[in-house]
C-alpha cells in the first residue's frame, strides 16, 4: 500500500460554476425587480425618481464589456463581478418599453430583451401611510382594514401585503398571520408569484419562530416550486430550508443551504437579505466548530457593513449579530479578540444614526457579556449599573440578571445582585438556563457545597443532553451565553474532588461522545436515503413542537393556583414523555441513536483494556485512565498546548494502571489528540511499548454484517500515477493468499466507484492504495480518488455496509481539521461511522517507502491471525518501524475504533 503523496494527487473536481461568455453565445441572465410577469413582460413599479430598479445577474466574465439601451437609446449601467459572473444595475425611466443588454467585447449574437409593463401603486396606500405618519400604525391600518373591500384584486393584493407588514410591527402576530394567509391566497389566483413567494417566506419564518416546524416544511415547499419563476426564491428558499434544517440537527446540510442562499442574494444584489444569510451562517458555522470558516464569513459581512450598500437599520443589526458571532469563537479559544469595535459601531448606530431604543440597549447588554467573556469584571460591573439605572425591557431582563450574577459571583458584590441561590424557573432559553445552572454550581462550589453544586453542574449537563438528543442545540436565541464545556468541568472536578472517581470518568465519557454526537447525527443524517430523512425530519418536527408548546405553557403556570400547577406539570410529563417515546422509536430504526441518558448505558470497558481520556476545558486538562473491573486513576495535565502536555510525571502517575492492558482505548480529541501519542514514555517505556493503541470515538456503531471472515479486496493506483502501488498490491495479495485468504483485486482502470462499492458488500478486509484527499470543510469532502471518480465522506455513510477491517494508509485519510469542532470528519471517522470494527489511517503525509513496509508488514501479520486485528498487526510494525527508521513518520499511523 503506497502512499499517495509523493506526488501532487489530482486536484478535486471543480465545483459548479456558471461558465463565461465567449464569442458567439449569449449568456444567461437572471433578473431581479419584476413585481410579477405577465408572459415574457417583467411588471415594474416607478419610484420616486420616475425609475423603476432592475438587478441583473448575467453569467458573464468580469473582463466583458457590456451596453445597454431603453427602447434603443444609450442606458447607464453600473456593474461589479460576482460569483463567476456580472451583478448589472439598470434603471429605466417609467416610459421604457424594452429594455436591451447586450455583449461590446465579446460581441453577443443576440442581445437580451426585456420587456415593461408599468404600473402604479394603488393611492390608498399613500393616504394610509400619510396619516400613519402622523396618527400612528393603529390609524393606518384602520384606514386599510376599511378600503379593503372597495379594492380591485391587485390593489387589494398591495394592501393585504402592507398590513401583514404592519400587523408584524405591531407585534399582532396572529392577524398578521391571518393577513399573510389572506394575501397568499390572492396571490395564487393572480398568478403573482413575486408576492406569493414573499409572503411564503413571512409564514415559514414565522412558522420556524414558533416552531410549528411542519407548516413551515409545508410554505419552504411552496416556496421552492416558485424558484423557476422568481429569481429572488432562489434565495430564500435555501434560506428558510437552513434554518429548518438546523433545527432538526442536520447542521451540515443546513450550512450548505444557506452558503447557497448567501451567494445567490450576492449575485442579485440583495443586499438586506445577503445581510440576513451572512449572519445565520456565521452563527452555524460557529456552532459546528468551524472556526476558521466563520470568521471568513464574519470577514464578508464586516465588508458589506462598512460598503454603501446596507440600509443603517441593516447595518445596525449585522453588526451586532457578527459581533455575537466573534464573541462565541472568543468563548470557544479560537479567537483572542473580542469584537468591542464592532458591538460599539452597533450601538452608535441604534443611538444616533437610525435611532432605536431597544435595539440600544441590546447592545449594551452584549458590550456587558464581552466584558465578562474577557474577564474585565470591573468594566461588566459598570456596563450592569448603567442597565440597571436606564432599565431594560422584559426579554432582556433574564440576561441583565445573570450579568449582575456573575459579576457578583467574581467580585463579592452580592447587594447587588438577585439572589444568586434562588431557583429561578426556565425561561425556555438553553443558553440562559444552562448559564444559570453553570453559575448556580460555582457558587455552590465556592461555598463549600459540594453535593449541591454535583447537582446544579448535572441539571446543566441535562440541558445539554436533552437538546442533543432532539437532534442539535438550534441556532439564533438558543446559542449559548458561555463555553459548553464548563458543566462537564464543574461536575468531573466536584466528583473528582469528593473520590467519586469512576463517575467522573464516566461523566466525562458522556460529555465526549454528547460533542462527538453532534458530528456523527450530522454525518449519519447526511447519509440517509431520501425517505428515511423525510421520516426523520418528521419525527423531529414532532418533538420540537411539542417541546415547544409545553414550554410555552409553563411560562403561564404562575398565573394558577398550587393545585392546577400540579396536574398541569403531571399531564405536560406524560405528553412529553409520549413524544420523547416516538422520537426514540424513530431514532433507533433509522441508527440515530440519542445519547445514553445514564452511565449504565454507556458501552463497558472490554475485558483486559484501559480507557485513556482528557477531558479540556479552556486552558486546563484532566487525564484519566480507567479499567474494566471499574477502578480510575486521575491527573492534571500541564497547560501548554501541543505533545509537551504529556509529561513523563503525567503518564508515571499511570504506570501500575496501564500494567498488563491488552489494549488501550485513547479518547482525546482536538488539541489533546496527539498524532504522535505513541512515542510518550511512560517511565523508561513508551505508551506503545505498553499495549496496542486504539483512537475510540465511543460512539454506537451501525450493526455489522455478516461477511466472509477470510476475504479481501485491495484497491491499487486508481489515478494511475502511483505504479509502486501495484508492486507493492500485488505482494500483499499474496501474503494474504498463502495464508488461506481469498483476494479480489481492483487496479488501474478497473479501480472504479462501482467496482468499489460493489466489493465492500461482501469483503472482510479492504486495503486501499492510492490517493487520499483531506479537504472542504471540517473533513466532509474528504475522498478516496477512484478512477473516474471517487468515494467521499457521505458515499460511505451511505452504503448499506462496509468491511469490519480497512487500511487506509494513504495520505491525510486519517487528519483532523484544526478549525472544526472535535477535529470533524475524516476518512476514518466515516469508515467507523458506517460500520467498521477497525480503520488503520493516517494523520498527514506518509512516503512512498515507509507505505511500503507498512502495507508489506500489516500484510504478514494479519495472515499470522486467527482474526484480523489491526491494532496489534500496526503496534508490531510500529515497533519494528521505531528501531529501523526512527526519523520516519511511522507514529502518525493509527488506528479507529467505534
Amino acid at each position: 500500500m503506497v502512499a499517495a503523496c509523493s506526488k501532487e494527487p489530482p486536484p478535486p473536481p471543480a465545483p459548479a460554476s456558471p461558465s463565461t461568455i465567449v464569442l458567439g453565445e449569449t449568456p444567461t441572465v437572471e433578473v431581479r425587480g419584476c413585481r410579477s410577469r405577465q408572459g415574457p413582460k417583467c411588471v415594474v413599479r416607478a419610484g420616486r425618481k420616475g425609475t423603476a430598479t432592475l438587478n441583473l445577474w448575467i453569467d458573464a466574465d468580469a473582463s466583458a464589456t457590456l451596453q445597454a439601451t431603453a427602447d434603443g437609446q444609450p442606458l447607464e449601467l453600473q456593474t461589479r463581478p460576482v460569483d463567476g459572473g456580472q451583478h448589472v444595475v439598470l434603471r429605466p425611466p417609467s416610459d421604457t418599453a424594452v429594455v436591451q443588454l447586450g455583449g461590446i467585447d465579446p460581441q453577443w449574437p443576440e442581445p437580451f430583451a426585456l420587456p415593461l409593463q408599468w404600473t402604479s401603486a394603488p393611492p390608498i396606500l399613500g393616504e394610509a401611510k400619510a396619516l400613519g405618519k402622523a396618527e400612528g400604525y393603529d390609524r393606518e391600518i384602520q384606514v386599510l382594514t376599511d378600503a379593503l373591500p372597495t379594492l380591485e384584486p391587485e390593489a387589494r393584493l398591495a394592501v393585504l401585503q402592507r398590513l401583514r407588514r404592519l400587523h408584524d410591527n405591531t407585534g399582532a402576530v396572529d392577524e398578521g398571520t391571518k393577513t399573510a394567509e389572506r394575501a397568499a391566497a390572492l396571490a395564487r389566483t393572480l398568478g403573482a408569484d413575486r408576492d406569493l413567494a414573499d409572503i411564503a417566506s413571512a409564514i415559514a419564518y414565522r412558522a420556524i419562530l414558533d416552531k410549528s416546524l411542519h407548516r413551515a416544511q409545508q410554505w419552504i415547499e411552496r416556496l421552492e416550486q416558485l424558484t423557476e419563476t422568481v429569481s429572488e426564491a432562489r434565495s430564500w428558499a435555501p434560506y428558510y430550508r437552513g434554518l429548518l434544517l438546523s433545527a432538526t440537527g442536520d447542521l451540515h446540510t443546513a450550512v450548505a443551504q444557506i452558503a447557497e442562499a448567501e451567494r445567490r442574494a450576492d449575485r442579485l444584489g440583495m443586499f438586506s437579505h445577503q445581510a440576513t444569510t451572512l449572519e445565520q451562517h456565521a452563527v452555524l458555522l460557529g456552532e459546528l466548530g468551524r472556526t476558521e470558516e466563520a470568521m471568513a464569513v464574519v470577514q464578508r459581512g464586516m465588508r458589506l457593513a462598512d460598503s454603501t450598500r446596507l440600509r443603517c437599520h441593516m447595518r445596525r443589526g449585522l453588526l451586532g449579530n457578527l459581533g455575537w458571532a466573534q464573541l462565541r469563537m472568543v468563548q470557544m479559544g479560537h479567537t483572542a479578540d473580542v469584537p468591542w469595535e464592532t458591538f460599539e459601531r452597533s450601538l452608535q448606530a441604534s443611538e444616533h444614526e437610525c435611532p432605536d431604543p431597544t435595539q440600544a440597549v441590546n447592545q449594551r447588554v452584549n458590550l456587558a457579556i464581552a466584558a465578562l467573556v474577557e474577564g474585565d469584571f470591573e468594566h461588566a460591573h459598570d456596563r450592569y449599573q448603567q442597565l440597571r439605572a436606564d432599565g431594560v425591557p422584559q426579554w432582556l431582563e433574564p440576561w441583565v440578571a445573570e450579568i449582575g450574577a456573575q459579576v457578583a459571583l467574581a467580585t463579592g458584590r452580592w447587594e447587588q445582585a438577585p439572589p444568586l441561590l434562588a431557583r429561578t424557573p426556565p425561561s425556555g432559553e438553553l443558553g440562559l438556563d444552562w448559564s444559570v445552572a453553570v453559575r448556580r454550581g460555582a457558587l455552590l462550589t465556592r461555598l463549600g457545597l459540594d453535593e449541591a453544586a454535583i447537582e446544579a453542574y448535572a441539571a446543566a449537563e441535562g440541558l445539554l443532553d436533552e437538546a442533543s438528543a432532539s437532534g442539535g442545540t438550534g441556532v439564533g436565541a438558543e446559542n449559548f451565553l458561555w463555553d459548553r464545556s464548563a458543566s462537564a468541568w464543574g461536575l468531573v472536578q466536584r466528583l473528582v474532588a469528593r473520590g467519586q472517581r469512576t463517575e467522573a470518568l464516566c461523566r466525562a465519557r458522556m460529555a465526549r461522545r454528547r460533542a462527538l454526537r453532534r458530528m456523527d447525527r450530522a454525518a449519519r443524517i447526511a447519509g440517509l436515503p431520501a425517505a428515511e430523512r423525510t421520516r426523520w425530519e418528521q419525527v423531529s418536527f414532532g418533538l420540537l413542537e411539542t417541546r415547544a408548546e409545553l414550554q410555552a405553557q409553563a411560562r403561564e403556570d404562575w398565573t394558577l393556583s398550587e393545585t392546577q400547577q400540579i396536574n398541569r406539570r403531571a399531564r405536560r410529563s406524560e405528553r412529553h414523555l409520549e413524544a420523547t417515546a416516538a422520537f426514540e422509536e424513530a431514532t433507533r430504526t433509522l441508527l440515530l441513536e440519542p445519547p445514553p441518558p445514564s452511565c449504565e448505558q454507556l458501552p463497558p470497558v472490554p475485558s483486559g483494556e484501559r480507557v485513556l481520556l482528557i477531558l479540556s476545558h479552556q486552558n486546563q486538562s484532566l487525564a484519566f485512565v480507567g479499567d474494566d473491573a471499574g477502578r480510575v486513576e486521575v491527573a492534571q495535565l500541564p497547560s501548554s498546548p501541543g505533545p509537551t502536555r504529556w509529561t513523563p510525571e503525567t503518564l508515571e502517575t499511570f504506570s501500575e494502571a496501564l500494567h498488563g492492558a491488552t489494549r488501550i482505548r485513547i479518547m482525546a480529541d482536538g488539541r489533546d489528540r496527539d498524532p504522535t501519542l505513541a512515542k510518550v514514555r511512560v517511565g523508561d517505556r513508551t505508551l506503545l511499548d505498553v499495549a496496542p493503541l486504539v483512537h475510540a470515538l465511543d460512539l454506537p456503531p451501525r450493526p455489522a454484517a455478516a461477511v466472509d471472515s477470510r476475504r479481501a479486496i485491495v484497491v491499487a493506483d486508481p489515478s494511475q500515477n502511483l505504479p509502486a502501488a501495484r508492486n507493492e498490491a500485488r505482494a500483499v495479495e499474496q501474503t494474504l493468499v498463502s495464508a488461506g485468504w481469498q483476494v479480489g483485486r481492483h487496479d488501474g482502470e478497473g479501480a472504479t466507484r462501482a467496482n468499489v462499492l460493489e466489493s465492500l458488500k461482501s469483503a472482510a478486509l479492504l486495503h486501499y492504495a492510492g490517493h487520499g484527499a483531506h479537504r472542504g470543510a471540517g473533513g466532509w469532502d474528504a475522498a478516496l480518488l477512484l478512477h473516474g471518480g471517487e468515494l467521499g465522506v457521505i458515499d460511505l455513510l451511505a452504503v448499506s455496509r462496509v468491511p469490519p477491517a480497512v487500511i487506509l494508509a494513504g495520505c491525510d485519510t486519517g487528519s483532523h481539521s484544526a478549525g472544526a469542532w472535535a477535529g470533524g470528519v475524516n476518512l476514518g471517522r466515516a469508515f467507523v461511522l458506517a460500520g467498521a470494527q477497525e480503520v488503520l489511517a493516517a494523520s498527514g503525509t506518509l512516503d512512498d517507502q515507509l507505505a511500503l513496509r507498512v502495507g508489506e508488514g500489516i500484510a504478514e501479520q494479519l495472515a499470522q491471525q486467527p482474526k484480523a486485528d489491526l491494532a496489534a498487526a500496526l503496534r508490531a510494525v510500529q515497533l519494528e518501524l521505531r528501531v529501523d527508521a526512527p526519523s520516519s513518520s511511522w507514529a502518525t499511523l493509527h488506528v479507529l475504533v467505534p
